[in-house]
């Protein structure tokens, strides 16, 4: 198999050769590219053609930081090969990650291949501890269920969780979002329109957490932009089938993000970009906007709620930030 594996990345050059080692690792038969996007980092990657002399590897710049979506998009673009993954500039590949996609692949017809993953926490470039992530085989139409998970937050939606036929996203012409969450409406129009999905019940990538990182680090520009991701999905449900039937179920999965990021506030579990005030307030400024477009604000959706096991957190959370102006 020929793959063109996209890297989006941005001043992480203590991780990255990790990154590409892995790759490296893993692969003993298939045709790799490597295309590398700089978005505007403070130091160039042309020191990686000199490291890896034999593999195959196409840097590109941008003159701007657009963050990962439009990278990818630009990787995509400028990649060679009918396989596309995108890699995470500072996750691996697990050794056996070519092996078993070209196992499970052979003499089969298919649009994408999804699998397994690990959260990994690594200490001094050893793993701490290792957890295997939720994974649900996408529907490749569009059901209820696999919408309000969506919604909720029950399912994973980042990119690199799949294999992806470079026709099958150029025919449908499904590409990345610029901002953060950008994952998200990716994700959830990949499967709608994915009916010959293949998935893999194995993980073989990790995902390294780290503080401060994008999904470790909270702001009202990650609150924006999941909201609007958030947007992105309801809209393009709505080409399937009227979302307002499922309003319930659409709020209670609203109330279940805010009540996730108020603890996140509250505990600091997360590096906080601004006061807690301040992401309190926005958090509320952004729900009473969602919320609008079935009549109702955050106070109301909450206090319709107290069915919920998150209802006294979510209520106490309101009513310490009720004064936000």
């Amino acid at each position: 198999m020929n793959f063109s594996i996209i890297i989006p990345s941005f001043n992480c050059h203590e991780t990255i050769q990790r990154s590409i080692n892995s790759i490296i690792y893993s692969n003993k038969s298939c045709n790799v590219q490597i295309v590398l996007i700089d978005d505007c980092s403070h130091q160039a990657f042309d020191y990686l053609k000199k490291k890896y002399p034999k593999q195959d590897i196409k840097i590109i710049r941008n003159e701007i930081n657009y963050g990962p979506g439009i990278s990818r998009n630009i990787g995509l673009k400028n990649s060679k090969f009918e396989n596309i993954f995108f890699l995470d500039s500072d996750d691996i590949l697990s050794s056996n990650f070519f092996e078993e996609v070209t196992k499970i692949s052979e003499d089969r017809d298919f649009t994408t291949i999804q699998f397994k993953s690990f959260d990994v926490i690594m200490n001094n470039d050893e793993i701490e501890s290792k957890e295997l992530r939720p994974s649900e085989e996408i529907p490749g139409c569009f059901t209820k269920d696999y919408l309000i998970k969506t919604v909720k937050g029950e399912l994973p939606c980042e990119c690199w969780q799949m294999i992806y036929k470079k026709d099958f996203l150029n025919t449908y012409k499904i590409f990345f979002k610029d901002g953060i969450h950008e994952d998200i409406a990716f994700w959830y129009e990949i499967s709608l329109k994915s009916n010959k999905n293949i998935y893999l019940n194995k993980a073989i990538y990790k995902k390294i957490r780290s503080y401060g990182s994008i999904v470790n680090t909270l702001s009202k520009k990650h609150i924006f932009y999941y909201f609007r991701a958030l947007n992105y999905v309801l809209e393009e449900a709505s080409n399937y089938s009227n979302i307002f039937d499922y309003e319930i179920d659409l709020i209670v999965g609203v109330l279940d993000f805010l009540g996730s990021r108020a603890n996140r506030i509250k505990f600091d579990t997360v590096k906080l970009v601004e006061s807690k005030q301040e992401l309190n307030c926005y958090l509320i400024s952004q729900a009473d906007i969602f919320f609008s477009k079935f009549n109702l604000d955050t106070k109301s959706a909450i206090k319709n709620a107290k069915h919920l096991s998150r209802f006294p957190l979510l209520q106490s959370w309101y009513d310490t930030n009720n004064l936000c102006s």
